[in-house]
């Protein structure tokens, strides 16, 4: 695996499974940030300046946004509360302005 400590932004999104384990052991070590899934597992591991990252969750779902953008935390939370299905997170980012990846853990 390549040297990740010396990329100045970089993510990875682990499954929500005992499996991932493994990819997060892996790149552990040079990730600055970890975001855990609602279940505690990791989810999101890397570097990244903090003013990039909102996330927000409702009950088991929670979701992230990494990039340019001006959403807010509390923004998230509550379209996290109207998320059941992928289509709500495909809905979601067609909402959104800027330049982000949208990542979403869903129950």
């Amino acid at each position: 695996m390549g040297d990740f400590g010396t990329v100045p932004s970089w993510f990875i999104v682990l499954p929500d499974c005992q499996s991932a384990r493994l990819a997060a052991s892996a790149v552990r070590a040079p990730a600055a940030q970890e975001i855990s899934h609602p279940s505690g597992r990791p989810w999101l591991l890397g570097r990244w300046d903090e003013d990039t990252l909102s996330t927000g969750q409702a009950g088991r779902t929670k979701v992230a946004l990494i990039g340019q953008h001006t959403v807010k935390a509390d923004q998230l939370a509550e379209a996290a509360g109207r998320i059941q299905t992928v289509a709500d997170v495909d809905r979601l980012a067609t909402s959104l302005v800027g330049s982000s990846h949208l990542i979403a853990s869903v129950a």
